[in-house]
């Protein structure tokens, strides 16, 4: 298992109820794929941006992906 720093954006997003919401998505520094945007901002939905790209990986690479912080 490889160790695969990620960009984690910040991006408004509509929710299910119409209403604009702060959100993330994860996009890989080693291919550029990219998450599913995730509501919030927290620490919490930045592991779920980051696990969301392991699973949905589209090389089926079983990569440990982790938030680039430079």
């Amino acid at each position: 298992m490889a160790v695969v720093w990620c960009d984690i954006h910040q991006i408004v997003s509509t929710n299910d109820d119409g209403y604009d919401v702060d959100s993330v998505y994860a996009e890989c520094k080693k291919c550029g794929a990219k998450s599913d945007e995730i509501w919030g901002t927290s620490e919490t939905s930045i592991n779920r941006a980051l696990m969301n790209l392991k699973e949905s990986c589209p090389k089926k690479e079983n990569n440990f992906y982790k938030e680039s912080k430079f």
